[in-house]
């Protein structure tokens, strides 16, 4: 595999600039947001599910994940995180979270994520986990009454996203961490047993994970606004990642301004799948409609010249003949 990349995660963070890293799915939708801008990206598990037609990382098997990543690799400069699951350990497994996430590194990974979650929702309410059964002030209420049976319920009850056991997860990022040595690859400790273990339980396995290698951690289903930033980042030292960069009623869900000033220098977000939805629908309805592809063919992606759409885009057959001859040439 061709390292192409110009600078590692590890360097481009240790430089203290924030970087904005949108999802990506494949080697198009990489080159494009390289070609927008972007110091990285994160392939992300629901947008591989967009492309596979599950909706989610569960419905794609771990050669096709590795595949895309090498290829995507091999196609930008920039550092490209992945969205691992819980690192595909085949119930949990710290040797197969092993192998896998060393042939992820291998195939040229930046980071893998490494979440603590066990599936989706309960049929029947569960205890929680926090301390004494009981919801603190610090935990997530607001989004779990409609998943435990309402407010009365959510205090005592678990919500929609089950975690192992901490033990078991500190095993598969110890793993992790042992697999990307001798590579640029790091690992992100990434933590879903808000909902279900509280505030408290939250903290503790970030900071266990950071303690024996992870060198970045977040918090998904849990931290949504300002004041979740603000609440994490004073427990919790160290590299952070915010999921899902959002707006509501037209402005961000939280500034990036803020959240760089908390120490959050990793934001993600979702804008490309929406972006090409909006583009093929919008010049797929035009073409129907005139039977021609003018619209498109006449059409200049903003920022890039003629020559430089050219090459992102044209099937080149020159190219394709110049490379061909390489191999026959004595």
């Amino acid at each position: 595999m061709e390292n192409r990349n110009k600078a590692t995660l590890r360097e481009l963070l240790a430089s203290g600039k924030q970087l904005m890293a949108p999802c990506a799915w494949d080697c198009l939708s990489a080159k494009a947001l390289e070609t927008a801008g972007f110091d990285a990206l994160l392939l992300s598990g629901g947008a591989m599910g967009y492309m596979y037609g599950t909706k989610s990382q569960e419905g794609v098997f771990i050669d096709e994940m590795i595949r895309i990543t090498e290829n995507m690799v091999n196609t930008v400069s920039i550092p490209i995180v992945v969205d691992f699951g819980d690192g595909h350990g085949g119930g949990g497994l710290p040797s197969s979270v092993y192998r896998n996430v060393r042939r992820m590194a291998l195939a040229g990974a930046a980071a893998v994520t490494i979440e603590d979650a066990d599936g989706w929702f309960s049929d029947t309410p569960l205890p929680f986990l926090g301390k004494a059964g009981e919801r603190g002030e610090k935990d997530l209420n607001r989004i779990m009454s409609p998943f435990a049976g309402g407010p009365a319920l959510s205090d005592r009850f678990r919500g929609f996203r089950p975690v192992v056991e901490r033990e078991r997860y500190l095993q598969n990022v110890k793993a992790a961490v042992l697999a990307c040595e001798g590579t640029d690859c790091m690992v992100i400790a990434r933590i879903e047993a808000y909902d279900t273990c509280g505030f408290d339980e939250v903290v503790e396995r970030a900071k266990a994970a950071m303690e024996i290698g992870a060198e970045m951690w977040t918090v998904c289903l849990g931290m949504w606004s300002e004041d979740d930033a603000r609440m994490f980042s004073e427990a919790l030292d160290g590299w952070a990642m915010w999921p899902d960069l959002t707006s509501d009623d037209g402005k961000p869900n939280v500034e990036p301004k803020v959240l760089d000033e908390l120490g959050f220098n990793l934001v993600t977000f979702h804008i490309a799948e929406k972006a090409v939805m909006y583009g093929m629908e919008k010049f797929g309805r035009e073409i129907l409609a005139t039977r021609s592809t003018v619209s498109i063919d006449t059409a200049q992606i903003e920022g890039l010249t003629a020559e430089q759409e050219a090459d992102l885009l044209a099937m080149d057959a020159q190219a394709v003949f110049a490379q061909e001859r390489k191999f026959y040439q004595s």
